[in-house]
């Protein structure tokens, strides 16, 4: 088995099938087989660690997406009430 980074999920075979697990944006651990394009079982390690990284890749552009959301929400609500003067309040980009 390939050591990977830490919070890239762990790939093992199953029952003759790879599967991910990962942990979500709510901290809890997932499992899940991983498919192909066209919704096949992948069989083989190295498809499987690549559909992993694909999955992981758009799992983390998501949250960092949700997170930018987020910070921009406070930074409205933050104008809003014209707070933003204080720089300490909230860092701007």
């Amino acid at each position: 088995m390939i050591r990977r980074a830490k919070g890239t999920g762990r790939v093992y075979k199953e029952n003759g099938v790879f599967l991910l697990q990962y942990t979500t944006r709510d901290h809890k651990r997932k499992a899940m087989v991983l498919k192909g394009a066209f919704g096949q079982k992948i069989t083989e390690e190295r498809k499987a660690q690549v559909a992993a990284r694909e999955f992981l890749d758009r799992e983390h552009r998501l949250k960092e997406i949700e997170t930018r959301q987020e910070y921009l929400e406070v930074v409205r609500m933050c104008w809003n009430k014209r707070m933003c003067w204080n720089k300490n309040a909230i860092p701007l980009l």
